[in-house]
């Protein structure tokens, strides 16, 4: 999903102003085909990692498989990245200014990096055969670190945002310090 989620904020789908995108410094994004062809790729990645998803375990553990999905699904769809991107459309304003607000920015983050990261943690908890305490605190924790790393890619390196993060992801951590 982040693959194509980066591919269609990069898209040269028409000839108005954009407002250039957050890249590292000296990378540029170069266009080989055509936006037609570059977004019917990135569209095709989403459901082909579910393919290969529902193909992984010959269908030993097609609950946790399933469960999987689900939690992609719901991290990636309307409620999460999807509406990251919504808000920060309407947050980036008309004329192509950056958002600016923290609270804005702090709401995009908690469903793009936060949604991610929250997403990743529990699908390998669930894969892990976590229990449901074990994963909700995996949930958690990958949640507090996506807003580390969404807060310090927008430039929030030294905030009281990050450092709040900081300190609840490690007290997720303190739960399993004396497990296997």
């Amino acid at each position: 999903m982040e693959s194509a989620t980066y591919t269609h904020e990069h898209l040269p789908l028409t000839d108005r102003p954009r407002p250039k995108p957050v890249t590292k410094p000296g990378y540029v994004v170069n266009h080989v085909y055509g936006p037609n062809v570059e977004l019917l790729t990135s569209d095709g990645i989403v459901p082909f990692g579910f393919e290969l998803l529902a193909r992984s375990d010959g269908g030993e553990n097609s609950e946790r498989i399933l469960r999987v999905m689900v939690e992609i699904s719901r991290a990636v769809g309307s409620g999460g990245v999807i509406e990251a991107q919504y808000r920060k459309t309407l947050d980036g304003g008309s004329d192509g200014e950056e958002m600016c607000h923290v609270e804005e920015i702090r709401r995009v983050v908690e469903k793009y990096e936060g949604g991610l990261h929250a997403c990743g943690a529990v699908c390998g908890g669930v894969l892990g055969g976590g229990c449901e305490e074990e994963i909700e605190r995996l949930r958690n924790f990958g949640f507090y670190v996506g807003i580390i790393h969404g807060m310090i890619k927008r430039g929030f390196k030294e905030d009281k945002e990050v450092d709040e993060a900081r300190n609840l992801a490690l007290q997720e951590l303190q739960f399993f310090k004396d497990k296997e």
